[in-house]
């Protein structure tokens, strides 16, 4: 990549999912005077032989995309990696759970779906960028790409593209960087689609919404269990200690005047351990495995320690905090207390608007 290179895509493939995000996005790129055609991704079927355990509305949304397509008169397609997705996010989704951590699929789903599968087959098909309907904000500048922050506060996504890579951020194209949610609905409205109006989609992605605990039966055995305190107290029995996850209060099983929420959950044992809400609480927590959206770690890393802000879930506000490396990852020391870190989630690395890079909670 060179500067000479860092002109605006023309051909661009948008992951169209029949909601109004991705619709009003493929509007504003057509308005843009690009070339522009819409894609749906038929990820899930009865093929995968799971069921969702819930509402799945793949096929309205690809009729929803569809009539889109037609109204804004660019060309549509479909096309289908069934398979990768399963081996890739299914998978994950169900491994993870297993040992007892708490996936985020959403953030595999878009590192290896929409901006792997999909992308690798955009540039096949001769195609210069892929677009889909998220709030975020990528910016270029010579064989660089910056990821920022959506302008709408309450709907920022920055931390679900928390694995991309440079080679896919520079392939990538968010036109609703600088809307807001209200805006994009009214953009909608005097386009005169359909979808105006229609809810934001909500669940497992590609599936729809699902009954966490009946989709995750069909692929792990739970076995009943202990609740306990911290002290090791029996206070209740569980389903199987796969099944909780930190932070979770409904459905513990536990019956005291004051709520218990789960702290730890050990698939080994098949334990799983509760306590009040002030005990999920914690200012220190080490993570794996981290990736740098900014192409490498940052200089005041590789001296010793670094002040940034950290989001560990979606929709947190960034807090402030100091990383420092560790041998198996980095250590996150926040400046307050944060509720329930929980394994298996991401903790995501700002400076100030900019996304910086991302590590799992170990």
């Amino acid at each position: 990549m060179n500067a000479d290179q860092a002109r605006k895509p023309e051909k661009i493939l948008v992951g169209m999912s029949g909601g109004v995000d991705s619709s009003v996005a493929a509007a504003l790129l057509k308005e843009d005077g690009n070339d522009v055609t819409g894609i749906y991704m038929d990820n899930w079927s009865d093929a995968s032989n799971l069921q969702g355990q819930g509402c799945s509305t793949w096929a309205q949304d690809r009729t929803d995309a569809l009539k889109v397509a037609k109204d804004l008169g660019i060309p549509f397609r479909t096309v289908s990696f069934e398979s990768e997705y399963k081996k890739t996010v299914l998978d994950y989704f169900f491994s993870e759970y297993a040992a007892g951590r708490t996936p985020n699929p959403d953030v595999l789903c878009n590192r290896e779906i929409k901006f792997g599968m999909l992308l690798r087959w955009a540039k096949d098909h001769g195609f210069d960028a892929v677009a889909t309907g998220h709030y975020a904000r990528v910016e270029r500048c010579e064989d660089h790409s910056h990821l920022y922050k959506g302008a709408d506060p309450d709907k920022d996504q920055t931390y679900f593209l928390s694995q991309l890579s440079q080679e896919q951020l520079w392939h990538a194209e968010f036109p609703l960087g600088d809307w807001k949610k209200p805006d994009v609905r009214r953009k909608a409205q005097k386009l005169g689609l359909h979808v105006a109006d229609k809810p934001d989609s909500q669940g497992l992605c590609f599936v729809g919404q699902i009954d966490l605990k009946g989709f995750l039966e069909q692929k792990i055995d739970g076995e009943p269990g202990d609740v306990r305190t911290p002290d090791g107290e029996v206070v209740g029995r569980h389903h199987g200690a796969a099944f909780y996850t930190v932070g979770q209060r409904r459905g513990v099983g536990v019956v005291k005047q004051v709520p218990m929420y789960v702290l730890k959950t050990d698939v080994e044992t098949n334990t799983v351990t509760v306590g009040y809400e002030k005990d999920l609480y914690k200012e220190k927590i080490a993570t794996e495995q981290p990736h740098w959206v900014i192409g490498e770690e940052p200089p005041e890393l590789s001296r010793g320690e670094w002040r940034c802000q950290v989001s560990i879930r979606y929709r947190m506000q960034p807090a402030p905090a100091t990383v420092r490396r560790t041998l198996s990852g980095l250590t996150i020391e926040f400046e307050e207390e944060q509720r329930g870190p929980t394994p298996g989630q991401f903790a995501v690395l700002y400076e100030d608007d900019e996304l910086v890079g991302s590590a799992v909670i170990r």
